[in-house]
């Protein structure tokens, strides 16, 4: 069983949020294989507020209801380029990865945590598998080299990483109270 850590910064979000900003430079084309061109503009605002929602909601009830609804986008822009065939996660998790990357969301992994503890003994497979994606997103980002994504070259990688950081750094201090220094 996963514990949950109700410390203000948990390392793990700290670590996730630290990496989301370095990366916040990737396009759509350098996480999606296909050659789909899809319209994140279509639900990036919602994804976005969803994960927002998660971040200040204290109820893990309603944490799981914006969970759901961030699947519902993906799936909504799944069905939009692909049409009404069969998806599954092999189409939502590059996705979602670039979706999650855009919403910089904070305290995700605390929250997911607290999230599973709560369906623990519901048993909800669709809620669990979820979540799972949630946290393979956060073990992605948080492992991501150059190889992790398409069309990037190591040294294009580094110095955008670098640059990305240190964009964020007012952001990581300002909204998180993280010192990135």
């Amino acid at each position: 069983m996963i514990k949950y850590i109700p410390q203000e910064k948990n390392i793990q979000d700290v670590n996730i949020i630290q990496k989301v900003c370095s990366l916040s430079w990737i396009e759509p084309e350098n996480v999606i294989k296909d050659n789909a061109q899809y319209d994140f503009d279509f639900v990036l605002a919602d994804i976005n507020n969803y994960f927002k929602k998660i971040r200040t909601e204290k109820s893990p009830r309603k944490k799981i209801i914006y969970l759901d609804n961030i699947f519902l986008a993906i799936n909504r822009l799944l069905k939009f380029n692909k049409g009404d065939g069969a998806f599954g996660v092999d189409d939502q998790l590059p996705l979602l990865t670039y979706c999650f990357i855009k919403s910089r969301p904070w305290k995700i992994y605390t929250d997911s945590n607290f999230m599973r503890l709560y369906i623990g003994n519901k048993k909800n497979k669709a809620q669990d598998n979820q979540l799972s994606q949630l946290l393979t997103i956060c073990d992605i980002v948080k492992q991501a080299r150059y190889t992790s994504f398409n069309n990037v070259k190591e040294v294009e990688y580094h110095d955008k990483c670098t640059v990305a950081y240190n964009d964020s750094t007012e952001f990581l201090k300002e909204n998180l109270g993280i010192d990135p220094m």
